[in-house]
């Protein structure tokens, strides 16, 4: 059974919790203070009335909402674990929360119970780019953020980011989105066209020279290669047009954050977001008053993000930061 905690349970609480890693833990250090939030306290009891688990929440806040921060979940039993985060989720429902965040734990099935990472849902947490999923998120109330904010959270995780070098709202309608993935598509094809036909003529030629079939080889495997890439676009553009009418086309709304670390996109509309070091980056386009900053592949699609121009202060500023982060970037127009 799961029920709040009340005030004769703190000593069993106490042994609990101590077991998961002494006194000294986030939990602990929190209980020790008064930083729990008693409504979002609760424990399991086993068959004899005996407490066998506990769960808490401390308070943080992600823009002007208040969202509670799991503490920890402290129980043996993997089936203890979850039926105390499920019934957590109920009753911060109930009190009509619209996020609860949780620190990642892999022993805990979180991501059973719908917890992504807090950034799909627009909420920056503490810590370094690398560790950007460590955060995890579950919208209760189905209330998107219009922006990212940043969580601010109880000073035992840590410092939180520094601000952003850049942070640019964009849209880019649909009609744009597609045109920059098939154009970018078309010049990394071409470039691979010509560079298997170099390939396929020399191997003709060293065949002619050397009239042994070994010399053939290469330019089967590129005839091979091709006829796969041939068909992987045709492929590509089939579920683009199948996309195009299952949407409704609209516009496509991001905020784009770049740190000294990486890059963030995230998109409220969709509830979902992106993650991304400088180095991944080594093709940038510039066409329309926007650009297409990605990583195009040879067979099945394009990787990247796209920015419109007019919603950049300083458009020269943020091409010049790109290329140094990524080395040199490589730049069509």
């Amino acid at each position: 059974m799961i029920r709040p905690e009340n005030s004769g349970d703190a000593a069993a609480i106490d042994r609990i919790v101590s077991g998961f890693g002494g006194d000294d833990t986030y939990t602990a250090r929190l209980r020790s203070s008064g930083g729990i939030i008693s409504e979002l306290s609760l424990v399991s009891e086993d068959g004899s009335g005996g407490i066998n688990g506990f769960i808490g929440c401390a308070p943080a806040r992600t823009g002007g909402t208040d969202t509670p921060l799991i503490t920890g979940v402290h129980a043996e039993s993997d089936e203890i674990k979850k039926a105390l985060v499920t019934e957590l989720i109920r009753r911060a429902k109930e009190q009509g929360r619209d996020y609860l965040l949780a620190c990642y734990d892999e022993s805990v099935p979180y991501e059973e119970l719908s917890f992504f990472s807090s950034v799909c849902f627009g909420i920056i947490p503490p810590g370094s780019f690398e560790n950007i999923g460590a955060l995890l998120c579950i919208c209760l109330s189905g209330k998107k953020l219009a922006e990212a904010v940043r969580a601010e959270l109880p000073a035992e995780l840590g410092q939180s980011y520094t601000e952003p070098v850049f942070d640019i709202h964009t849209r880019l309608s649909a009609e744009e989105a597609e045109f920059a993935a098939f154009d970018t598509r078309r010049r990394s094809r071409i470039t691979s066209y010509f560079l298997d036909a170099a390939l396929i003529l020399f191997s003709v030629a060293m065949f002619a020279w050397k009239k042994e079939f070994f010399y053939l080889s290469p330019a089967i495997i590129a005839v091979v290669f091709r006829i796969r890439a041939i068909m992987d676009m045709k492929k590509f553009r089939e579920t683009k047009e199948q996309e195009k009418e299952n949407s409704k086309a609209g516009p496509i709304d991001s905020q784009l954050l770049f740190y000294e670390e990486g890059l963030i996109a995230f998109y409220p509309d969709r509830s979902n977001a992106q993650f991304f070091l400088y180095k991944h980056f080594h093709y940038m386009f510039l066409k329309k008053d926007y650009m297409f900053i990605g990583y195009p592949t040879r067979d099945r699609h394009v990787g990247g993000i796209h920015i419109m121009y007019r919603d950049i202060p300083d458009k020269e500023a943020l091409i010049s930061f790109i290329k140094k982060k990524t080395g040199g970037i490589r730049i069509m127009k």
